[in-house]
């Protein structure tokens, strides 16, 4: 008597876990609803631009400079010319 009544509530279990359909809160969702501000609605924008603009030409006219102690004469004369044309650049700039 009691193994059917523990096959019983085992059974009901099984089912409750199996078959029922749990409705949880869910909240609405526009699809066209865009996250955060738009472009268009940014005030000094054009400043924005400007700023990434130049940031990029920085990094890309970054160069690195590799003077060690171990460096030859040879090393040491190239960089001294590629310092000197950069700096000839950035006056004419």
């Amino acid at each position: 008597m009691q193994s059917k009544i523990r096959r019983v509530i085992m059974f009901l279990i099984l089912i409750t876990l199996t078959l029922t359909n749990i409705a949880y809160a869910q909240p609405t969702t526009r699809q066209n609803a865009p996250y955060g501000p738009k472009v268009e609605d940014l005030k000094g924008k054009e400043d924005i631009i400007q700023n990434l603009e130049q940031m990029k030409k920085i990094r890309s006219n970054l160069i690195i400079i590799d003077i060690s102690g171990n460096s030859s004469e040879e090393q040491l004369k190239n960089t001294d010319k590629d310092l000197e044309n950069f700096f000839s650049t950035i006056k004419y700039c």
